[in-house]
C-alpha cells in the first residue's frame, strides 16, 4: 500500500487546522479569547484526524471499488456499490434485524435502569448492598461477560441443566440465538442507565413529593407528573446515547 496519499492527507489537515485557528485567534482582541484557541486546538485536531478524516475517506471509498486487497489503487464507479448493496435480498432482513435490536436494548435499559433507580431511591434495607450487586454487570468487563453467558448457553451448560432441558441449543437457530444477545445486552447495559437516572432522581426536591402527598395525589400520578418531567433533560440525552452505542 502506497502510503504517501495518506501522509499528505494527514499533513494537509495540520496545515488547514493550524492555519484556521492562528487566522481566527489573530482576530480575537481578547486575551482570553486567543487562550481558548490555543487550549482548543490539540483536541479539535485530533478530532479532524482520528475522527472527521477517517469518515470522510471512508465514504470516498463508498464510491470506488476499493477492495481490502486493493487499497491505493481503487478506481471510481459512482453509485455502483450502493446499488449492489439495496438491492441485496438480505439488506431488508439486516435492516430490520438491526432496529429490533436497537430499540429493543435503548427500551429495556431505560425502562428496567429507571425502575431499579426508583426502587434504590426509595428507603429500603441494604440499599448499598442491592446497589453493589446490581452494578456488577457493567462493573465486570464486557468481553469476559460474554464468554461466561456463552459457556451458560451451550448445550450442556448451566442454563439448561437449570432449566431441566436436554441439550437444547439456543445458537442453532436465528430466533433463540437473536433472543440470547438480546437477554446478554440488556443485563450488561441497565446497571450504567440504572446509575444515571439514580443520581438525576437524587437532584429532585424531596418537598414536592411532601405536597404532592399532602394533597392526596397518588403515587403514579407524582411519577407522571413530577419525576418524567423533571427527568426529561437526563432521560432524552441517556436514550439517544444508547440509540448511539
Amino acid at each position: 500500500l502506497n502510503k504517501n496519499p495518506i501522509y499528505l492527507a494527514i499533513f494537509l489537515i495540520l496545515i488547514s487546522v493550524s492555519g484556521t485557528f492562528y487566522y481566527l485567534s489573530s482576530k480575537e482582541l481578547d486575551s482570553d479569547n486567543k487562550l481558548g484557541y490555543f487550549y482548543s486546538f490539540p483536541a479539535f485536531l485530533l478530532l479532524c484526524l482520528l475522527t472527521f478524516y477517517p469518515i470522510f475517506s471512508g465514504f470516498y471509498l463508498s464510491f470506488t471499488d476499493s477492495t481490502s486487497s486493493k487499497l491505493g489503487d481503487e478506481e471510481v464507479v459512482g453509485i455502483e456499490n450502493y446499488v449492489e448493496v439495496f438491492s441485496e435480498g438480505s439488506f431488508l432482513r439486516v435492516t430490520l434485524t438491526t432496529l429490533l435490536w436497537t430499540i429493543t436494548n435503548v427500551s429495556a435499559h431505560v425502562v428496567i435502569g429507571l425502575s431499579l433507580a426508583l426502587v434504590l431511591n426509595g428507603e429500603i434495607f441494604g440499599k448499598k448492598l442491592y446497589r453493589t450487586i446490581l452494578l456488577l454487570p457493567w462493573a465486570i468487563p464486557s468481553f469476559i461477560s460474554v464468554l461466561v453467558w456463552r459457556g451458560m448457553f451451550q448445550p450442556s451448560g448451566f442454563i439448561n441443566q437449570l432449566l431441566g432441558i436436554d441439550s437444547f441449543d439456543y445458537f442453532s437457530l436465528t430466533s433463540t440465538a437473536l433472543t440470547m444477545v438480546i437477554f446478554v445486552n440488556i443485563w450488561l447495559g441497565f446497571p450504567f442507565m440504572m446509575m444515571v437516572f439514580s443520581g438525576a432522581l437524587q437532584t429532585i426536591p424531596k418537598d414536592l413529593y411532601e405536597a404532592a402527598e399532602i394533597d392526596g395525589i397518588s403515587n403514579f400520578d407524582q411519577f407522571r407528573n413530577i419525576t418524567l418531567p423533571l427527568l426529561k433533560p437526563t432521560l432524552i440525552p441517556v436514550s439517544l446515547l444508547g440509540f448511539i452505542w
